[in-house]
Formats: C-alpha cells, structure tokens, sequence
C-alpha cells in the first residue's frame, strides 16, 4: 500500500473510532510511525487531511453502488445489499464524528451533503423505478418524493442532537428506519418477497 492511503486509512480509523477533535496530526504521526514533516508531505494541515479522507470515503461508497449487479437483482435485494454495506461500514462510527465533521469541518462535510443529495438521491430513485417496474413496489409510489424523504431521513438518522437520549448506535438507529423504509414501499408482492428475506433486527 502506498503511503497516501496508509495516512488516509489509519487517519480514518481513528477518526471513526474516537471522534475527528479530538485527534492531533501528532497522534496520526505516532500512530502510522512516520514523522509529522513527512505526514505534511502529503496534506497541508488537519483539515485538509479531513477533506481527503471524506472524498474518499463517498468515492468508495459510490463505487460500491456502480458496482452492484442491477440486472441480476430486484429491487428489494439491491436495497437490502446496500443496507448490509451501510450498517457494516457505520458499525463503529461514534456520535462524536458526526458531530465534528459538521462543527468543526464545514467544507467537508457539505461534500458529504452533496454526495446524499445528488448521488444517493439519484439511486434511491432509479432503485424505486426498478421496483415498480418488476412489481415489488407499490404502482402509486412518487419515487422522487421517496427518495427525499430517505435522504432527508437519513440527515435525522446522522443527528447525534436527534438521539443524544437514546443509548443506541448509528447503525442500529439506521436499520430501523431503512426497514420501516423497505414496508412502506413494498407492494402485495414485495411485501411476500419480503418475508423471506432475514435482515438483522427482524
């Protein structure tokens, strides 16, 4: 692995571990055993760091999108293939680094704001088309709308000011709603196709 995605790779893993405030480029330095005059070979200082690591993040989750098999797959498993990817990679994500990010990272996380408003609402989109199409989702469906009300969902389930009452993770806050999301589209048909399908808290 080269040394650009070691730093962004370690810097991540700390910052979804721990929070992004509360780690000093010292701490990155330590951690990947380089010195910080060679850490700043590569980013000119913390938020640019911050920056590159959230490019890079929505780069892989949108090439995780591209890259499922659309016609090999209805509707209903394309969205259950992105919830499986989506609660494996909020697995361990603090409250905190949201929190950060939004705070502390303005210019980055708009990029994660425009990422959800544009890419994810567009595939959310095509996903419903799909659906209905085969029939697994309900004909009367106003996928436009539906797919902002999920992003729109997804921006309350990111809100640690949301759920700083409730003692319960990122990932599990989202397969709750994703799985109300699921029944409120799916048709008679989807809804038997559904049954068969085991997610995780069902």
């Amino acid at each position: 692995m080269d040394q650009f995605n070691s730093i962004l790779d370690t810097s991540e893993a700390l910052f979804f571990r721990v929070g992004i405030k509360s780690i000093t480029m010292d701490d990155i330095a330590r951690e990947l055993g380089m010195s910080k005059k060679t850490l700043y070979v590569h980013v000119k200082n913390k938020k640019d760091l911050v920056e590159k690591v959230i490019q890079r993040y929505i780069a892989n989750e949108a090439s995780f999108a591209q890259n499922i098999n659309i016609d090999t797959m209805n509707a209903i498993d394309i969205i259950v293939e992105i919830i499986n990817h989506v609660h494996k990679s909020i697995s361990n994500l603090p409250h905190s680094a949201i929190y950060d990010l939004q705070k502390y990272y303005p210019k980055s996380w708009k990029l994660f704001i425009d990422f959800k408003n544009q890419f994810v609402f567009n595939t959310m989109v095509n996903i419903i088309q799909k659906g209905k199409i085969e029939g697994l989702f309900r004909k009367t469906i106003n996928e436009r709308l539906i797919a902002k009300f999920y992003v729109i969902a997804v921006d309350g389930t990111l809100n640690p000011v949301n759920f700083k009452d409730e003692n319960i993770s990122f990932k599990d806050i989202y397969l709750e709603y994703i799985i109300y999301h699921l029944h409120g589209l799916v048709s008679t048909e989807g809804k038997k196709y559904l049954k068969t399908i085991k997610l995780n808290n069902e």
